[in-house]
């Protein structure tokens, strides 16, 4: 029941052709009663959003389609919890924040310039690289995006298709960008490695080795077709 009125939801759960699972929701209700169906949805649509006010979602990307897994939600970041220097973190949210402003894109737009910003963190692990960005995402409402470019079974056009499937507005984030080299032929020493690679490789759940290259991740981030209006982070 939804105020006063009946409603019944169905819910089914495909396979898609990665064989992740894909929920179809169906919703009936008496044929004088349509509009009930209209406000249930109005009434989640805003229950969704108070929710996501106080958290923050995160999505993965799937090295399996070059697409996104369903998001994780984790409680939002406190600005308060960012230990750093007060001119430098309150200086680069105002950054972001200018960037994402309507006055900053039509800057862009009339220079002819693509609407692009990134920025490099370094720092030892632990030092606070990640709590930095998911502190700015929360403070402005972002969703983040986290691309992984040396997860096994990711190559230059998948890393480019889970790029350009990114929505203008969101954050991205790449952790240990260094991590992407060159790739290199193997020595004579690394006869072991690839029969362990054959022997792997007869699994159906296989997943070869990442063959991203540092110019595939280039284009990637700033080619052509690449989508704009991101705020990109690369931690190292």
């Amino acid at each position: 029941m939804f105020q006063g009125h009946r409603l019944w939801i169905e819910r089914r759960r495909y396979s898609d052709a990665y064989g992740y699972g894909v929920d179809h929701l169906r919703i009936k209700t008496i044929f004088y009663q349509s509009s009930a169906i209209e406000d249930f949805l109005v009434s989640v649509h805003g229950d969704y959003f108070r929710k996501a006010d106080d958290e923050l979602m995160i999505f993965h990307a799937s090295p399996w389609s070059g697409s996104w897994y369903d998001p994780i939600s984790r409680p939002a970041r406190h600005w308060d919890s960012v230990i750093l220097p007060p001119h430098i973190k309150n200086g680069l949210l105002a950054d972001v924040k200018d960037f994402l402003s309507e006055g900053d894109r039509a800057w862009y737009a009339a220079r002819g310039i693509s609407h692009r910003r990134g920025y490099l963190l370094h720092g030892r692990p632990g030092s606070g690289k990640t709590t930095l960005v998911t502190a700015i995402a929360s403070q402005l409402k972002l969703s983040v995006r986290v691309i992984s470019p040396a997860a096994r079974g990711m190559h230059d056009q998948k890393l480019n298709l889970v790029f350009r499937s990114c929505n203008q507005g969101d954050l991205i984030l790449i952790e240990d960008i260094d991590c992407v080299m060159p790739m290199k032929r193997q020595n004579d020493n690394d006869d072991g490695l690839f029969e362990a690679e054959e022997k792997d490789s007869k699994n159906k759940n296989y997943l070869p080795r990442s063959t991203v290259t540092l110019s595939g991740l280039l284009n990637a981030i700033d080619g052509v077709s690449s989508q704009e209006g991101c705020i990109l982070f690369a931690t190292t």
